[in-house]
């Protein structure tokens, strides 16, 4: 560690700092570092090898070395700063090489352009009869077609994402289902030793197709706590260019209405009955839906964790309501309307 004039140390850290894997199997993990350079700052701060190195009597030997550079622009402030991360692989010929050498543990380290430039990551192996904790390496969510994206026509059923993990050592599995920012299934599932598993979305109720556009699938881990980024797939559903749709007038809030920061109930009729309304709310008035609920009566309000979590800017909102029949075509629409919210 180097101190510069103002007492700010230079200094690269890594975390998670360590982490336990199988014997028998290549294991995958997120690593992030965290840079800090005080004095003289490069524009980038790059690391361009990582080594993967057990310690021996004459010191550290290298097993293998990982060819590929990781970078990121430092911050233009001071102390300047930057937060690099990296998919690392442990090959199990690396951890076979450990083991021929008697080693139950090994390093992976790397130097980055910087005054306290080396990071040192640990890795603790553990036997296959051993008590592992769960440990998931890999996910891939894909669609009957075995992609990541599929378009389907409006009302299609039967549409499953599947979600296909690989995992280490054994212990609960906890998580859901998200389809654009709602959860639809909750999974839990106890797991022993294994290499994989796939799971799928319900069959009911299966992923949603009568709202047309492009929706976001996603599986998200709860239990154990991990640190590999979480895929999503994308399906996009055509729109019914024959549906005759009934018009929905919005009654309340009126146009352009200033609101306070409390649970606030919009209202709107409809020229037929319908069996769902959808109410959507958009930061643009042609945008995407960033917040949207189902409801079977012609008034929805929005609740207080709404307004705390979404409805944070004082900027414009806009909204507008979709009408579905009891075969979920859709049946009725309505205008846009804008209001805000108060700042408290």
């Amino acid at each position: 560690m180097l101190l510069c004039a103002s007492g700010i140390q230079a200094a690269v850290s890594v975390s998670p700092a360590s982490i336990k894997i199988t014997t028998e199997q290549p294991s995958t993990t997120l690593i992030t570092y965290q840079i800090t350079e005080p004095a003289t700052p490069p524009s980038v701060a790059s690391s361009s090898q990582g080594f993967f190195q057990v310690m021996m009597p004459a010191g550290p030997l290298t097993l293998e070395t990982v060819q590929t550079t990781v970078s990121e622009k430092m911050s233009s402030s001071g102390p300047a700063t930057a937060t690099v991360t990296e998919t690392l692989t442990i090959p199990l010929s690396v951890i076979k090489r450990a083991l021929e050498l008697g080693k139950t543990s090994l390093r992976y380290t790397r130097t980055f352009n910087v005054t306290a430039g080396t990071v040192v990551f640990n890795i603790n192996l553990t036997s296959p009869g051993a008590v592992e904790p769960l440990n998931i390496s890999r996910i891939r969510l894909y669609f009957e077609n075995k992609r990541a994206e599929i378009t389907v026509k409006r009302k299609a059923p039967g549409l499953k994402a599947f979600a296909d993990i690989n995992f280490t050592g054994k212990g609960l599995l906890k998580g859901y289902w998200q389809v654009d920012d709602r959860i639809i299934a909750n999974v839990s599932k106890n797991l022993v030793y294994g290499k994989s598993l796939v799971i799928a979305t319900p069959d009911m109720p299966s992923l949603p197709t009568f709202s047309e556009g492009t929706h976001i699938v996603k599986f998200v881990i709860q239990q154990p706590e991990q640190g590999i980024p979480l895929p999503k797939a994308l399906y996009y559903v055509t729109p019914d260019l024959t549906a005759q749709v009934a018009t929905i007038d919005l009654s309340e809030p009126f146009d352009a209405a200033a609101l306070d920061r409390t649970p606030q109930t919009f209202r709107w009729s409809s020229t037929k009955p319908l069996a769902a309304y959808l109410v959507e709310f958009m930061e643009e008035e042609e945008g995407s839906a960033f917040f949207s609920a189902y409801t079977t009566q012609t008034e929805y309000t929005l609740p207080v964790a709404a307004l705390k979590h979404y409805f944070t800017s004082p900027q414009p909102y806009f909204w507008r309501v979709k009408g579905f029949d009891q075969q979920n075509n859709v049946a009725g629409e309505s205008i846009i309307r804008s209001f805000r919210l108060l700042t408290e």
